[in-house]
């Protein structure tokens, strides 16, 4: 519970990390492991020999991990499936270990997150999160209580935080009553029990995500899910119980040095660089071993320390060797008193080759023996394996044709190049022994222009291919770093008697003298406006002049850099740009190389706060926001330097009382949390501050400063902000501080002063008594003016059916759009009541109506269905409407399932559905209009709740066809009936436009559009 600082204690329940908590994981060697089983998730193969590679579920993205890289997966729909293997289906087995290492983004949701799971419809081995813990064991799903019993073992653990966590299974032998399951965390034992009943599972495995046939339960809701948010580096399976010593080496050593850059095994490295790492906890200061064998460093051999208790974390090695690998040491040093030397891991690098292969390449030849063997074959990589080796296929080669007297072959390149050397596989068909096919005696010429050729001198010999499979390439030219577009190899005499020669493959190096890999990458979306830009030097590159603009023929000078990196600031939003480096030496023969084009698009707008990056430890949003209550800042938080705050005085509350204290259910579209913001001007002004660091809001031709809110039934007062000291009142109607639907608010900034130094935001409701909650969410900054919407009269054109309810007496419902699809009262015909406008009719305890379903005749591919409800306080599952066949629903809606409003669009109701949690003043109590509508064209479904766009989704692209039945206020055959009143209730044919929404939700006044 949030209190003030100055009315007492914060008193607040910390989830403290588990043991270990440092960077670094114990390796272990999988091909010491019996049936191992290595996702190393770099994508979403095993790494271990048993080729059990699984299926990508939803989008999960390749991150940085503890090593190498990992998985990230986004908390609503990312997993990995691993397959149905009998390699994988360990029940035959009496020992099996699971190893899972990850980190959670959250710990502390409510929704289990699953890491692994083995599920189906009998007992496996689980890991998952819950509520600040991370649990390891078994249930039994026949079981649905929401206890989940079984054998389970937790220890508290901390987001964002790596963690190792193994399920253990071990044979009790002879002797023992039972077998044995264990929970190791962080390489501690967390507990030990009975593990019989774990022995058996299905073959439904699961990363990140819950994939057993089997529903995942908590508390009384069912369904598939327990989707994991967070990051999941290395999962085992295991057919063998790691022993004690092993699983308590699985611990994370928080003392050693880790995240090195270069990272671990990786390759391509720049010769010049800068070694660094990240610092043990209690380093202070580093011994630093690199050498070229793994030995020397492993054992700190003479001549690999290259510096001894280095002040900082990172050292320039000096200039290293082209395609050499480096091994890479640092031990960490304690300071006084004990000076304890913590001996780091050994980590390995690739130095970047001297010179690197060719790729744009055009290759033409005199002649080809056949179609299949053309020019094209000596560089299409096609009969070469991951070893370099070549085949022996005829086709996988190129030979020339019989007879041709001087046989030739060229490459052309996309431009001109620093060439270093030629590498030759000759012809290497099984009959080269004896009938010799390979080029022997050749000339070599090479042109900037493909006009002027020049003979490469002293290279005039290709030695002969094995005619094996294992055959590599066994010729080198050295190019000497010849310019040139351009190499031609004329084949004057070959190592056979017949006149018709080959080649197998050639690569052709280059030297780098252009910049390359270019961050951002080519095509990239950016995040923001201001554009950091890097790129691998040239090779021979003295400065760099980089160019940038959004004509890819016409680029102009942003700058000159002698580094490897520029920023480009002030950038317009929504807009693609083009960037080059061209890199320059006037020491050099060639002074200039320009580069490839790239290019990065801006976002649509600049993000002032989200406040989706908010958590419950140290970046609380109400550490961020200044509202009335203020906090006790860090001091209960372990590790937490937050000063504390008594706020500014008034009445106003940021953020939920306890944890989560960002919203996370009521949320604009495409957010994941919201803030909060509880006003009473009773208790002084109710406002909320967001200090800025002198933001430039004039940069980027920025117009519109956008703010999205969500109101609540009974809100009052006036919504305002304030840039700096300049107050802007919210300029439509002040009822629209009360509305539910999320509304977009759109600030014109071109009249507004001194926005070259933006330093605080303010939030803010006026009114002497003014009260309620309001929710805020994604405040940006747009170079768009901003736009209203004006509320549009739909009219009658094309209204399938309209029934207003007005007749006001009998079990006659007419259809006031003159198309003659009456409806009947089924139940009692006295409950007819005051509606919205006339009269209403009174649904449930029997009563609904059934419709003649020819009114959906006419329906295609869109149509919508708006109507007035006003829900009881007994509201439960309840249908809005239902239209349908004898195999089941077609369209319709639930206002109120559980506390949901949910549309369904077609028969596959699961997939189709769009679903929205709903506050209470939205079902009961008050009037709302609701429109559900479809466009069959594009499969878009959009929920407009008065007049404002309440949720929306995608779908299939079907028609609406063969409709039979329909009825108003209940489901098929009059089941789960509406409680409450339903009143003027139209059937369109058609889509309708979000002005005409608001037309029919009685909005007469323009509302800020959305961008």
């Amino acid at each position: 519970m949030r209190t003030n600082l100055s009315i007492l204690t914060l008193i607040m329940c910390l989830f403290m990390a588990g043991p270990g908590l440092a960077q670094s994981l114990v390796p272990m060697d999988p091909a010491s492991i019996s049936d191992g089983h290595v996702y190393l998730l770099e994508d979403e193969t095993d790494s271990s020999t048993n080729g059990n590679t699984g299926n990508i579920v939803g989008a999960p993205q390749v991150v940085d991990g503890l090593s190498g890289k990992a998985m990230q997966f986004d908390g609503v729909a990312d997993g990995i499936q691993p397959p149905n293997a009998a390699t994988i289906n360990l029940s035959t087995h009496q020992n099996k270990t699971i190893i899972a290492v990850f980190k959670c983004a959250d710990v502390d949701k409510a929704e289990k997150q699953v890491v692994f799971e083995e599920g189906g419809t009998t007992r496996g081995m689980n890991i998952y999160v819950h509520e600040g813990q991370a649990y390891a064991g078994g249930w039994n799903p026949a079981d649905y209580s929401p206890q989940w019993p079984g054998t389970w073992f937790s220890a508290p653990i901390g987001s964002d935080e790596w963690h190792v966590v193994a399920a253990v299974l071990r044979d009790g032998g002879a002797g023992m009553e039972d077998d044995k399951f264990e929970v190791w965390i962080d390489g501690t034992l967390i507990g030990i029990g009975p593990g019989a009943e774990l022995r058996s599972r299905s073959n439904n495995c699961g990363i990140g995500y819950f994939n057993s046939q089997t529903k995942f339960h908590d508390g009384n809701a069912t369904g598939g899910g327990g989707y994991f948010e967070g990051v999941i580096d290395e999962v085992w399976i295991l057919s063998q119980a790691l022993t004690p010593e092993e699983l308590s080496g699985l611990g994370l050593n928080q003392a050693i040095a880790k995240n090195p850059i270069p990272a671990d095994e990786e390759i391509d490295v720049a010769r010049d660089l800068v070694i660094s790492w990240t610092p043990g906890e209690f380093a202070a200061k580093h011994n630093v071993y690199l050498g070229t064998a793994f030995t020397d460093v492993n054992e700190a051999a003479a001549g690999t320390l290259i510096a001894e208790n280095l002040d900082v974390n990172s050292i320039d090695p000096g200039r290293l060797d082209f395609g050499t690998t480096y091994y890479l040491r640092v031990d960490e040093v304690n300071s006084a008193p004990d000076f304890t030397v913590h001996a780091g891991d050994v980590w390995s690098f690739t130095v970047e080759p001297h010179g690197r292969p060719i790729t744009n390449i055009t290759a033409t030849a005199s002649s080809s023996q056949a179609a299949d063997m053309g020019p094209e074959k000596t560089i299409d990589g096609v009969g070469l394996n991951e070893l370099d080796q070549h085949s022996t296929e005829a086709t996988d080669m190129w030979l020339s044709g019989m007879g041709d007297p001087a046989p030739w072959i060229q490459y052309d390149f996309d431009k001109v190049y620093k060439l270093d050397a030629l590498l030759v596989w000759n012809s290497n068909q099984l009959v080269e022994s004896f009938v010799g096919l390979g080029a022997k005696d050749v000339v070599i010429e090479t042109s900037v222009d493909g006009a002027e050729w020049a003979v490469l001198e002293g290279a005039t010999l290709f030695n002969q291919a094995t005619g094996k499979a294992d055959y590599t390439a066994n010729t080198t030219i050295d190019f000497g770093g010849i310019l040139a577009q351009a190499v031609r190899i004329t084949i004057n005499a070959g190592y056979g008697f017949l006149p018709q020669y080959g080649l197998s493959e050639v690569r052709i190096l280059y030297v780098p003298t252009f910049a390359r890999e270019p961050q951002p990458a080519s095509g990239s979306a950016m995040a923001s406006a201001n554009v950091e830009l890097a790129w691998r030097s040239g090779r021979e590159a003295a400065s760099s002049e980089v160019y940038l603009g959004t004509d890819a023929a016409d680029l102009p000078l942003l700058g000159t850099s002698t580094e490897n990196s520029m920023t480009a600031s002030g950038l317009n939003y929504s807009t693609t740009y083009f960037w080059s480096v061209t890199e320059v030496n006037e020491a050099e023969a060639v002074t200039a190389y320009a580069g490839d084009v790239w290019s990065f698009t801006t976002p649509d707008y600049g993000i002032v706060d989200s406040f989706d990056q908010y958590d419950d430890n140290c970046n609380r949003i109400f550490f961020a926001w200044e509202d009335g209550l203020g906090h006790n800042g860090g001091e209960e938080i372990d590790g937490c330097d937050v000063p504390a705050s008594n706020g500014n005085g008034g009445g106003s509350i940021v953020g939920n009382d306890t944890a989560p204290f960002a919203e996370k259910t009521i949320v604009n579209a495409g957010s994941s949390q919201s803030m909060p913001f509880n006003y009473d001007n009773s208790f002084g002004p109710s406002e909320a501050t967001l200090r800025l660091n002198g933001q430039d809001w004039t940069a980027s031709s920025v117009q519109t400063l956008a703010v999205a809110f969500s109101g609540t039934a009974g809100n009052t007062g006036t919504l305002y902000v304030k840039i700096n000291s300049t107050k802007i009142v919210y300029d439509r109607e002040a009822t629209d501080i009360a509305q539910s639907a999320w509304q977009a608010w759109n600030i014109d900034l071109t009249g507004v002063s001194g926005l070259q130094n933006v330093t605080s935001l303010t939030i803010g409701v006026d009114g002497g008594n003014a009260a309620g909650m309001l929710y805020i969410d994604d405040i940006r900054l747009y170079a768009l003016p901003g736009e209203l919407l004006t509320p549009a009269d739909p009219g009658t054109a094309n209204l399938a059916g309209a029934w207003n309810f007005d007749a006001g007496s009998g079990s006659a419902v007419a259809d006031s759009s003159g198309n003659g699809h009456d409806g009947v009262i089924e139940g009692n015909a006295n409950s007819w009541v005051p509606g919205k406008q006339g009269n209403a009719l009174s649904m449930g305890n029997n009563v609904y109506v059934s419709v003649a379903p020819t009114a959906w005749s006419s329906i295609d591919t869109q149509f919508a269905v708006a109507f007035w409800a006003l829900g009881d306080d007994a509201l439960g599952n309840n249908w809005g409407f239902y239209a349908g066949d004898a195999s089941g629903r077609l369209v319709g809606c639930h206002i109120a399932w559980g506390g949901q409003v949910i549309f369904d669009t077609t028969a596959n109701w699961s997939s189709e559905r769009v679903i929205k949690d709903a506050a209470a003043s939205e079902l009961t109590g008050q009037w709302h209009h609701w429109i559900f509508m479809k466009n069959a064209e594009t499969g878009e479904k959009k929920i407009y709740l008065d007049g404002r766009l309440y949720a929306s989704g995608s779908g299939s692209a079907d028609p609406i066809a063969g409709v039979d039945r329909f009825f108003i206020g209940a489901g098929d055959a009059g089941v789960s009936q509406y409680l409450g009143l339903i009143d003027e209730f139209q059937l369109f044919n058609r889509a309708l436009s979000p002005e005409e929404a608001l037309w029919l939700a009685g909005v007469t006044s323009p509302i800020h559009k959305p961008f």
